[in-house]
């Protein structure tokens, strides 16, 4: 419902028509089974768009019969890309991903070999494609967020220390839970 929403969203407000501009497949189960399936013959592996409609009957998936047919691969993952980079890289078929903020370093090195054409890292990358792009939005406000709770953490912890140390200093004992003699 997310990737629908934000194509829609995207697409339909740059005034793309659903099944002849864009479309949505849906999630496909299977990992990189289904992967390689989908690579091989796109609209086997989808016989039916996110709406239930048909997918060979969509406009945009005419002459789509396999991998080699697309001319990005894009994809957004909570997991590694190695599965995608196997199944379609041999395809020569550029390949682009978006991952969680911790999987960014594993995947620097399929972009620095060429493997991925591209890489969006986080909330962080997020918000620098909106900032790039001149369209501030979600990714922006909440890395404002994030970091302002950041910020507090480490205001947090630097008033924690210097009250641990001036507690130190004059001799008191600290506040609670300690053992009594």
């Amino acid at each position: 419902m997310i990737a629908d929403d934000t194509l829609n969203r995207i697409y339909g407000g740059a005034g793309k028509v659903y099944g002849e501009d864009y479309c949505h497949l849906g999630y496909l189960a299977g990992g990189e089974t289904a992967q390689g399936a989908f690579i091989r013959d796109p609209l086997k592996a989808c016989p039916q768009d996110f709406y239930g409609t048909p997918s060979s009957s969509l406009p945009i998936c005419k002459g789509l019969s396999n991998g080699k047919d697309v001319q990005a691969l894009i994809y957004f993952t909570t997991g590694y890309t190695a599965e995608w980079i196997r199944q379609a890289g041999p395809l020569g078929v550029p390949i682009i991903a978006g991952v969680i903020t911790v999987l960014g370093p594993a995947q620097e090195a399929f972009v620095q070999s060429g493997q991925l054409k591209g890489l969006l890292v986080g909330m962080r990358g997020g918000a620098e494609y909106e900032i790039i792009m001149d369209e501030p939005g979600s990714a922006a406000a909440a890395m404002d967020a994030q970091s302002l709770g950041h910020l507090l953490f480490i205001l947090f912890i630097i008033f924690g220390n210097a009250s641990y140390f001036i507690q130190k200093k004059y001799g008191k004992k600290p506040v609670g839970g300690g053992a009594q003699s």
